[in-house]
């Protein structure tokens, strides 16, 4: 029998780059739920438990997506399409 080991995203983001380039994959989809989770799993990682638990499951407003980014320390900012098409490319942002 294989013996596994429970692996936990959360545990694995380490700095403030780490974070936010996981929620900006985020954004590579259309489903407000996806980028939930993984605000989520950011807040868990920051050790707030309490903001992670009120993503879980949940498709939140603008404003509340807004003041949760703010909390975990990030921002957001918004290049043309085709920018972010090349910097992914390049391995820059």
């Amino acid at each position: 029998m294989v013996k596994t080991t429970p692996w936990d995203i959360a545990d694995h983001m380490k700095t403030p780059q780490n974070m936010a380039d996981y929620l900006e994959l985020s954004f590579e989809g259309d489903d407000p739920a996806h980028v939930a989770a993984m605000l989520g799993h950011i807040a868990r990682a920051k050790e707030m438990p309490e903001v992670a638990q009120s993503l879980r499951g949940n498709d939140p407003s603008l404003g509340a997506f807004l003041l949760v980014v703010r909390a975990l320390g990030l921002q957001l900012r918004v290049v043309p399409a085709q920018e972010a098409k090349e910097g992914h490319k390049t391995g820059g942002a």
